[in-house]
Protein backbone atom coordinates (compact mmCIF):
# COMPACT_ATOMS: atom_id res chain seq x y z
CA UNK A 1 0.00 0.00 0.00
CA UNK A 2 1.21 3.28 -0.60
CA UNK A 3 0.33 6.32 0.41
CA UNK A 4 1.38 9.56 -1.56
CA UNK A 5 1.43 13.01 0.80
CA UNK A 6 -0.55 16.52 -0.91
CA UNK A 7 1.35 18.63 1.60
CA UNK A 8 4.59 19.18 1.64
CA UNK A 9 5.22 19.83 5.59
CA UNK A 10 3.96 17.92 9.10
CA UNK A 11 4.05 14.57 7.86
CA UNK A 12 2.38 12.58 10.54
CA UNK A 13 0.98 15.18 12.89
CA UNK A 14 -3.11 16.00 12.77
CA UNK A 15 -4.25 17.09 9.61
CA UNK A 16 -1.89 15.69 7.73
CA UNK A 17 -3.29 14.72 4.51
CA UNK A 18 -2.42 11.50 1.78
CA UNK A 19 -4.01 9.93 -0.93
CA UNK A 20 -4.27 5.99 -0.45
CA UNK A 21 -3.38 4.87 -3.77
CA UNK A 22 -5.06 1.05 -2.95
CA UNK A 23 -8.28 2.67 -2.36
CA UNK A 24 -7.99 5.83 -3.99
CA UNK A 25 -9.11 8.11 -1.09
CA UNK A 26 -7.60 10.64 0.97
CA UNK A 27 -6.81 9.53 4.60
CA UNK A 28 -6.17 12.43 7.04
CA UNK A 29 -3.60 11.97 9.92
CA UNK A 30 -5.50 11.40 13.32
CA UNK A 31 -4.68 9.97 17.00
CA UNK A 32 -1.69 7.83 16.04
CA UNK A 33 -2.83 6.07 12.35
CA UNK A 34 -4.49 7.56 9.01
CA UNK A 35 -8.67 7.64 8.32
CA UNK A 36 -10.36 8.23 5.59
CA UNK A 37 -11.25 11.86 5.50
CA UNK A 38 -14.80 12.44 6.08
CA UNK A 39 -14.22 10.27 9.64
CA UNK A 40 -14.15 12.36 12.53
CA UNK A 41 -11.89 15.67 12.09
CA UNK A 42 -8.43 15.15 14.06
CA UNK A 43 -8.58 16.21 17.82
CA UNK A 44 -6.08 18.95 18.71
CA UNK A 45 -5.25 19.14 22.92
CA UNK A 46 -2.98 22.08 22.95
CA UNK A 47 -3.06 25.91 21.36
CA UNK A 48 -1.46 25.33 17.81
CA UNK A 49 0.50 28.25 15.59
CA UNK A 50 0.71 28.27 11.84
CA UNK A 51 3.08 30.71 10.22
CA UNK A 52 2.57 31.98 6.55
CA UNK A 53 4.74 34.04 4.44
CA UNK A 54 8.45 33.77 3.92
CA UNK A 55 9.94 31.80 6.51
CA UNK A 56 7.02 30.25 7.50
CA UNK A 57 5.65 26.51 7.58
CA UNK A 58 3.29 27.27 4.50
CA UNK A 59 3.78 30.00 2.42
CA UNK A 60 0.71 29.52 0.09
CA UNK A 61 -2.39 30.75 3.12
CA UNK A 62 -4.66 28.32 1.11
CA UNK A 63 -2.12 25.50 1.86
CA UNK A 64 -2.53 26.43 5.59
CA UNK A 65 -6.34 26.49 5.81
CA UNK A 66 -6.40 23.35 3.73
CA UNK A 67 -3.92 21.96 6.61
CA UNK A 68 -6.30 23.43 9.57
CA UNK A 69 -9.99 22.66 7.78
CA UNK A 70 -9.19 18.99 9.30
CA UNK A 71 -8.24 20.49 12.84
CA UNK A 72 -10.88 20.33 15.78
CA UNK A 73 -10.35 21.27 19.02
CA UNK A 74 -11.07 18.96 21.96
CA UNK A 75 -14.76 20.96 23.30
CA UNK A 76 -14.24 22.07 27.06
CA UNK A 77 -14.78 25.31 28.28
CA UNK A 78 -13.63 28.06 30.86
CA UNK A 79 -15.69 29.54 33.17
CA UNK A 80 -14.95 32.93 34.06
CA UNK A 81 -16.65 35.88 36.25
CA UNK A 82 -16.94 39.09 34.83
CA UNK A 83 -18.43 42.24 36.24
CA UNK A 84 -19.84 44.84 34.54
CA UNK A 85 -19.11 48.60 34.76
CA UNK A 86 -22.25 48.69 37.06
CA UNK A 87 -20.81 45.82 39.32
CA UNK A 88 -22.62 43.14 38.32
CA UNK A 89 -21.46 39.76 38.19
CA UNK A 90 -22.10 37.29 35.29
CA UNK A 91 -20.44 34.02 33.84
CA UNK A 92 -18.68 33.95 30.49
CA UNK A 93 -17.84 30.87 28.61
CA UNK A 94 -15.43 30.24 26.32
CA UNK A 95 -13.40 27.88 24.79
CA UNK A 96 -9.94 27.67 25.88
CA UNK A 97 -8.35 26.07 22.54
CA UNK A 98 -7.53 27.86 19.91
CA UNK A 99 -5.66 28.13 16.13
CA UNK A 100 -2.92 31.30 15.81
CA UNK A 101 -2.95 31.46 11.68
CA UNK A 102 0.36 34.29 11.88
CA UNK A 103 1.16 35.56 8.75
CA UNK A 104 4.92 36.34 8.78
CA UNK A 105 6.31 40.11 8.59
CA UNK A 106 7.01 40.50 4.56
CA UNK A 107 3.78 38.28 3.55
CA UNK A 108 1.95 40.44 0.76
CA UNK A 109 -1.95 39.57 0.04
CA UNK A 110 -1.92 38.83 -3.65
CA UNK A 111 -5.46 36.91 -3.73
CA UNK A 112 -8.23 37.18 -1.46
CA UNK A 113 -8.97 34.24 1.35
CA UNK A 114 -12.22 33.25 1.27
CA UNK A 115 -14.15 31.57 4.25
CA UNK A 116 -17.46 29.86 3.29
CA UNK A 117 -19.35 27.70 5.14
CA UNK A 118 -16.71 27.74 7.68
CA UNK A 119 -17.27 26.89 11.63
CA UNK A 120 -13.93 27.77 13.07
CA UNK A 121 -14.81 29.61 16.68
CA UNK A 122 -11.21 28.71 17.72
CA UNK A 123 -9.14 30.14 14.89
CA UNK A 124 -7.59 33.48 15.27
CA UNK A 125 -5.76 35.42 11.94
CA UNK A 126 -2.95 37.30 12.97
CA UNK A 127 0.41 39.12 12.05
CA UNK A 128 3.70 38.32 13.72
CA UNK A 129 4.59 42.18 13.94
CA UNK A 130 1.39 44.26 14.24
CA UNK A 131 3.37 47.64 14.27
CA UNK A 132 4.44 47.03 10.33
CA UNK A 133 1.48 46.76 8.15
CA UNK A 134 0.82 43.96 5.75
CA UNK A 135 0.89 45.07 2.12
CA UNK A 136 -2.24 44.36 -0.02
CA UNK A 137 -1.49 44.05 -3.33
CA UNK A 138 -4.47 42.21 -5.37
CA UNK A 139 -4.90 42.80 -9.23
CA UNK A 140 -8.66 43.59 -10.25
CA UNK A 141 -10.42 41.73 -12.48
CA UNK A 142 -13.85 42.74 -13.45
CA UNK A 143 -14.84 39.28 -14.10
CA UNK A 144 -14.19 38.40 -10.13
CA UNK A 145 -15.14 40.16 -7.55
CA UNK A 146 -13.55 38.60 -4.91
CA UNK A 147 -10.70 41.02 -5.94
CA UNK A 148 -11.75 43.29 -4.28
CA UNK A 149 -11.65 41.78 -0.82
CA UNK A 150 -8.60 40.42 1.00
CA UNK A 151 -10.67 38.19 3.37
CA UNK A 152 -14.28 37.31 2.97
CA UNK A 153 -16.53 35.34 5.39
CA UNK A 154 -20.09 33.88 3.74
CA UNK A 155 -22.28 32.06 6.56
CA UNK A 156 -18.71 31.65 8.58
CA UNK A 157 -18.01 31.95 12.60
CA UNK A 158 -14.24 32.93 13.45
CA UNK A 159 -12.68 33.84 16.62
CA UNK A 160 -10.42 36.96 16.13
CA UNK A 161 -8.59 38.56 13.10
CA UNK A 162 -6.20 41.10 14.56
CA UNK A 163 -4.51 42.63 11.40
CA UNK A 164 -2.82 46.14 10.14
CA UNK A 165 -2.61 46.29 6.73
CA UNK A 166 -2.50 48.49 3.50
CA UNK A 167 -3.30 48.72 0.20
CA UNK A 168 -0.55 49.53 -1.72
CA UNK A 169 -2.44 48.63 -5.05
CA UNK A 170 -3.65 51.62 -5.80
CA UNK A 171 -5.22 50.95 -9.07
CA UNK A 172 -7.58 48.71 -7.72
CA UNK A 173 -8.53 50.74 -4.84
CA UNK A 174 -9.37 47.57 -2.34
CA UNK A 175 -13.43 47.49 -1.88
CA UNK A 176 -12.33 45.93 1.69
CA UNK A 177 -9.86 44.21 3.80
CA UNK A 178 -12.98 42.84 5.69
CA UNK A 179 -16.03 41.27 3.81
CA UNK A 180 -18.95 39.30 6.32
CA UNK A 181 -22.37 37.92 5.24
CA UNK A 182 -24.28 36.35 7.39
CA UNK A 183 -21.36 35.95 9.49
CA UNK A 184 -19.93 35.88 13.21
CA UNK A 185 -16.58 37.40 14.13
CA UNK A 186 -16.09 37.14 18.04
CA UNK A 187 -13.49 39.61 18.25
CA UNK A 188 -12.00 42.45 15.62
CA UNK A 189 -8.45 44.57 15.94
CA UNK A 190 -8.07 46.12 12.31
CA UNK A 191 -5.79 48.98 11.15
CA UNK A 192 -6.11 49.89 7.63
CA UNK A 193 -5.23 52.55 5.25
CA UNK A 194 -6.26 52.78 1.25
CA UNK A 195 -9.61 51.10 1.00
CA UNK A 196 -12.92 52.04 0.09
CA UNK A 197 -14.20 50.50 3.27
CA UNK A 198 -12.56 49.35 6.39
CA UNK A 199 -14.81 46.60 7.29
CA UNK A 200 -18.05 46.20 5.28
CA UNK A 201 -20.67 43.84 7.22
CA UNK A 202 -23.86 42.65 5.57
CA UNK A 203 -26.94 40.46 5.85
CA UNK A 204 -27.28 39.48 9.31
CA UNK A 205 -23.21 39.73 10.41
CA UNK A 206 -22.38 40.08 13.93
CA UNK A 207 -18.84 41.53 15.46
CA UNK A 208 -19.55 40.94 18.96
CA UNK A 209 -16.48 42.99 19.87
CA UNK A 210 -14.60 45.33 17.49
CA UNK A 211 -12.05 46.00 20.09
CA UNK A 212 -9.19 47.84 18.07
CA UNK A 213 -10.01 50.48 15.05
CA UNK A 214 -8.03 52.93 13.54
CA UNK A 215 -8.74 53.88 9.76
CA UNK A 216 -6.33 56.36 7.32
CA UNK A 217 -7.74 57.61 3.55
CA UNK A 218 -10.66 55.48 3.10
CA UNK A 219 -12.74 56.15 0.24
CA UNK A 220 -16.27 55.68 1.42
CA UNK A 221 -16.71 54.36 5.03
CA UNK A 222 -14.64 53.26 7.35
CA UNK A 223 -17.31 51.18 9.27
CA UNK A 224 -20.14 49.57 7.13
CA UNK A 225 -23.26 47.94 8.24
CA UNK A 226 -26.42 46.81 6.55
CA UNK A 227 -28.67 44.79 6.15
CA UNK A 228 -29.66 43.70 9.89
CA UNK A 229 -25.99 43.32 10.93
CA UNK A 230 -25.11 44.53 14.74
CA UNK A 231 -21.51 45.64 15.67
CA UNK A 232 -20.16 46.75 19.21
CA UNK A 233 -17.12 48.88 19.59
CA UNK A 234 -15.62 47.90 23.14
CA UNK A 235 -13.30 51.07 23.47
CA UNK A 236 -11.24 49.67 26.94
CA UNK A 237 -8.39 52.23 26.44
CA UNK A 238 -7.28 55.81 24.80
CA UNK A 239 -6.81 55.71 21.04
CA UNK A 240 -8.29 52.31 20.37
CA UNK A 241 -11.03 53.50 17.85
CA UNK A 242 -9.66 56.46 15.79
CA UNK A 243 -10.61 57.16 12.22
CA UNK A 244 -9.32 59.52 9.88
CA UNK A 245 -9.72 61.07 6.53
CA UNK A 246 -12.57 59.34 5.35
CA UNK A 247 -13.65 61.03 2.06
CA UNK A 248 -11.31 63.68 1.65
CA UNK A 249 -7.96 62.28 0.36
CA UNK A 250 -10.51 60.25 -2.60
CA UNK A 251 -13.19 63.45 -2.55
CA UNK A 252 -15.96 61.01 -1.89
CA UNK A 253 -19.49 62.88 -1.09
CA UNK A 254 -21.24 61.72 1.84
CA UNK A 255 -18.35 59.60 3.05
CA UNK A 256 -18.65 58.60 7.02
CA UNK A 257 -16.72 57.24 9.77
CA UNK A 258 -19.84 54.67 10.11
CA UNK A 259 -22.30 54.17 8.04
CA UNK A 260 -25.30 52.35 9.05
CA UNK A 261 -28.13 50.73 6.54
CA UNK A 262 -31.07 48.60 8.56
CA UNK A 263 -28.39 47.64 11.08
CA UNK A 264 -27.37 48.93 14.83
CA UNK A 265 -23.92 49.29 16.64
CA UNK A 266 -23.15 50.10 19.97
CA UNK A 267 -19.83 52.45 21.29
CA UNK A 268 -19.19 51.42 24.80
CA UNK A 269 -16.34 51.51 27.30
CA UNK A 270 -16.13 48.55 30.06
CA UNK A 271 -13.95 51.13 31.74
CA UNK A 272 -15.10 52.87 34.63
CA UNK A 273 -13.80 56.08 33.51
CA UNK A 274 -13.93 58.14 30.48
CA UNK A 275 -11.91 56.81 27.39
CA UNK A 276 -10.69 59.32 24.33
CA UNK A 277 -10.94 58.54 20.99
CA UNK A 278 -11.19 60.49 17.41
CA UNK A 279 -12.93 60.95 14.83
CA UNK A 280 -11.00 63.82 12.00
CA UNK A 281 -10.82 64.96 8.80
CA UNK A 282 -13.97 63.41 7.40
CA UNK A 283 -16.84 64.34 5.25
CA UNK A 284 -19.64 62.77 7.88
CA UNK A 285 -19.25 61.38 10.95
CA UNK A 286 -21.93 58.94 11.12
CA UNK A 287 -24.50 58.26 8.14
CA UNK A 288 -27.99 56.37 9.08
CA UNK A 289 -30.86 55.06 6.89
CA UNK A 290 -33.39 52.60 6.76
CA UNK A 291 -34.05 52.58 10.71
CA UNK A 292 -31.15 52.16 12.10
CA UNK A 293 -29.69 52.46 15.94
CA UNK A 294 -26.53 54.29 16.88
CA UNK A 295 -25.95 54.00 20.91
CA UNK A 296 -23.57 55.97 22.33
CA UNK A 297 -22.76 54.80 26.05
CA UNK A 298 -21.57 57.03 28.67
CA UNK A 299 -17.53 56.61 29.00
CA UNK A 300 -16.84 57.12 25.50
CA UNK A 301 -15.22 60.67 24.99
CA UNK A 302 -15.65 61.07 21.64
CA UNK A 303 -13.26 64.22 19.43
CA UNK A 304 -14.93 65.05 16.44
CA UNK A 305 -13.35 68.22 14.66
CA UNK A 306 -12.44 69.06 10.55
CA UNK A 307 -16.30 67.58 9.13
CA UNK A 308 -16.69 69.45 5.87
CA UNK A 309 -20.36 67.85 5.77
CA UNK A 310 -21.98 67.32 8.86
CA UNK A 311 -21.51 65.28 12.08
CA UNK A 312 -25.23 62.91 11.92
CA UNK A 313 -26.90 62.65 8.55
CA UNK A 314 -30.57 61.25 8.66
CA UNK A 315 -30.73 59.91 4.89
CA UNK A 316 -34.44 59.82 3.36
CA UNK A 317 -37.49 59.58 5.90
CA UNK A 318 -37.14 57.29 9.10
CA UNK A 319 -33.16 57.08 8.83
CA UNK A 320 -33.10 55.54 12.62
CA UNK A 321 -32.45 56.37 16.27
CA UNK A 322 -29.49 57.89 17.49
CA UNK A 323 -28.90 57.06 21.27
CA UNK A 324 -25.76 59.92 22.96
CA UNK A 325 -25.42 59.12 26.96
CA UNK A 326 -22.37 61.32 26.90
CA UNK A 327 -21.89 64.46 24.65
CA UNK A 328 -19.77 64.35 21.57
CA UNK A 329 -16.68 66.95 22.10
CA UNK A 330 -16.51 68.74 18.92
CA UNK A 331 -13.67 71.22 17.75
CA UNK A 332 -13.96 74.46 15.52
CA UNK A 333 -14.42 73.24 12.15
CA UNK A 334 -17.25 71.69 11.91
CA UNK A 335 -19.56 72.46 8.85
CA UNK A 336 -23.04 71.21 10.30
CA UNK A 337 -23.66 69.39 13.59
CA UNK A 338 -27.31 67.83 12.07
CA UNK A 339 -28.23 67.35 8.57
CA UNK A 340 -31.15 67.49 7.72
CA UNK A 341 -30.83 70.85 9.90
CA UNK A 342 -34.21 70.08 10.92
CA UNK A 343 -33.16 67.88 13.20
CA UNK A 344 -33.50 68.39 16.84
CA UNK A 345 -32.52 66.40 19.92
CA UNK A 346 -35.10 65.16 21.98
CA UNK A 347 -38.03 66.05 19.68
CA UNK A 348 -39.93 63.96 16.98
CA UNK A 349 -38.51 64.62 13.18
CA UNK A 350 -39.20 62.54 10.47
CA UNK A 351 -35.78 62.23 9.14
CA UNK A 352 -33.73 61.10 12.29
CA UNK A 353 -34.81 60.37 15.80
CA UNK A 354 -31.93 61.73 18.15
CA UNK A 355 -32.17 61.43 21.99
CA UNK A 356 -29.54 62.38 24.61
CA UNK A 357 -29.67 63.10 28.57
CA UNK A 358 -28.01 66.80 28.27
CA UNK A 359 -27.03 67.85 24.95
CA UNK A 360 -25.90 66.28 22.19
CA UNK A 361 -22.41 68.18 22.22
CA UNK A 362 -20.13 69.63 24.40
Amino acid sequence: MARIPTQNRYPDRAGYTVLNTDTNQLEVFSDGTYKPVGEPFSIFTENIDITVGPGGDFTDVNEALAYIQYLQPKFRTVTEVVKSPTGHSFDQFHLDLQINLIFKEGYVFTHPIVFENVYAPWLNITQENLAVPLDVNIPYDPVDNNTLIAIGMWQSHLRNITLNVKNINLTNLLLTPLFMVNSTLNELRLEVQDVQIGVYMSHNSVIKQIKHFIANRMKVYGIYLCYNSYAMVNIEAPNEFNVYDVGITYDQPYAAAICLTESKCIIYSSSSSNIVHYIDTVKLVFRLRGQSQLIIHEYVDTLIDNVQQAILFGQLVNAGTVSVITPLHIGTNINAIFEPASITPNTYNKYLLVTTRSSFTS
